[in-house]
């Protein structure tokens, strides 16, 4: 996550001439984060109109379906730079909140430096 989150800020900066997007607010990363989300369930209702048979697709299922990879893989950046914009590390927020939401719910599986374990393992 550190690699892409490192990736996504060098090319950021780059984006709209030098350094132009370290100028954006929280605000705007979050709405840019919202807009690629938004992306992505537009794409999901499209889909659900093809499961249901309903008129409304001007795409297949599979090309429905590459356009949401796509999506997710926007709003996955997007995440990472509006995070990055906020001064929150991710990547071990991601592990702490995991690993807390197993505990409280009795979850034996548990994120560490070196991937997924279960409880037990290594406590």
């Amino acid at each position: 996550m550190q690699q892409m989150t490192s990736a996504s800020v060098s090319r950021s900066a780059k984006w709209n001439g030098s350094g132009a997007n370290n100028e954006w607010t929280r605000a705007d990363w979050f709405v840019a984060l919202s807009g690629e989300l938004g992306g992505a369930c537009n794409i999901a209702k499209k889909l659900t109109r093809l499961e249901k048979s309903q008129r409304g697709n001007n795409l297949d299922e599979s090309q429905l379906h590459a356009a949401l990879a796509n999506e997710l893989s926007d709003t996955l950046q997007y995440l990472l730079l509006t995070a990055h914009a906020c001064g929150v590390d991710l990547e071990k927020t991601t592990i702490e909140n995991f690993n807390l939401k197993s505990k409280n719910l009795g979850f034996p599986e548990r994120l560490g430096p070196d991937g997924l374990y279960f409880s037990g393992d290594n406590e």
